[in-house]
């Protein structure tokens, strides 16, 4: 039933593809349809918003897991100096 419409694909994943067929098949103007450039320039700043996103959420992380570790390393820090 949609063997038509995955021909016009290149992938499952062709979101751009789909894109191009609306377009044709609809007649849209081309002023109203971004650029490659444009989608292109897009996607890399959110590639790199997502990327300083989980840089960011891995150095709250990191933080977290050494305020966990302090009191540990105070403590056994502190039973070497008693035992010295």
């Amino acid at each position: 039933m949609m063997d038509w419409f995955n021909t016009w694909l290149r992938s499952p994943d062709d979101n751009d593809g789909l894109v191009q067929y609306l377009v044709e098949i609809t007649g849209m103007p081309a002023r109203v349809i971004r650029s490659d450039q444009e989608v292109a320039a897009m996607r890399k700043e959110q590639q790199e918003a997502a990327a300083a996103q989980q840089s960011q959420e891995q150095d709250m992380q990191n933080s977290e897991q050494a305020r966990n570790v302090a009191p540990l390393l105070q403590a056994l820090q502190a039973n070497q100096g008693a035992a010295e």
